[in-house]
């Protein structure tokens, strides 16, 4: 199996190498163009970067799976940005505080909390 792990994007999707899975350990939403210390104004935000770019962010994770935890910059919840990425048909899951197992082969997937 080839993993594809980046992290620290801040919104800046990069080309991912050719892998089965990919994997991002945080920051992958941007945060520092939007030049607001305001909590609430910084999760819509980044919120609405994530539904304006779903297609170049489709692009991006391509048909693999997506694996993300969010980093010290994301301040989205992270189930708003997977939903978000699943209402595009992405096929994405949060690691926050979960062990979680995957088939590639029948694409199964189960998800257990800690």
């Amino acid at each position: 199996m080839l993993i594809a792990h980046q992290s620290d994007h801040h919104g800046c999707l990069l080309e991912t190498p050719e892998s089965d899975i990919c994997i991002n350990t945080g920051d992958f939403l941007p945060d520092s163009q939007f030049q607001t210390w305001d909590f609430n104004k910084l999760v819509q935000k980044q919120y609405n970067w994530v539904k304006d770019n779903l297609d170049r962010i489709k692009k991006y994770i391509g048909n693999r799976p997506f694996f993300y935890c969010p980093g010290n910059h994301c301040r989205t919840p992270p189930n708003k940005f997977i939903n978000l990425l699943k209402s595009a048909n992405i096929d994405a899951y949060d690691l926050t505080d979960k062990i979680v197992k995957y088939k590639i082969e029948t694409n199964q997937n189960i998800i257990k909390k800690k």
